[in-house]
């Protein structure tokens, strides 16, 4: 959590910089829209052909079966350990009780 001693309006909050992980990804950012910017126009200005294209193509089915398995194991993570913290929790209440 942020704790800021001035009061800051949201837009100022969001663009501060100190403290912030944005300097040190912003090249990384900057270099992916330019390779994005670079690619889009070759493919607009004719200079790759379509069988370049459409072997740069990808499609998304293991991105999705992916997910899926992802999503499945963090919920089971997550039904675990909130598990454990309501065992802890009865423990910790019956050590406060005697």
């Amino acid at each position: 959590m942020i704790v800021k001693q001035d009061h800051y309006g949201f837009l100022a909050l969001l663009l501060v910089m100190k403290g912030s992980i944005v300097p040190a990804i912003l090249p990384h950012i900057f270099a992916s829209a330019l390779l994005g910017v670079v690619a889009c126009l070759l493919i607009t200005s004719g200079y790759l052909s379509t069988s370049t294209v459409d072997a740069l193509t990808i499609s998304f089915g293991p991105f999705t079966a992916l997910g899926v398995a992802i999503s499945l194991f963090l919920g089971f993570h997550n039904n675990a350990s909130y598990s454990r913290w309501w065992e802890a929790r009865i423990w910790w209440g019956k050590q406060i009780i005697v």
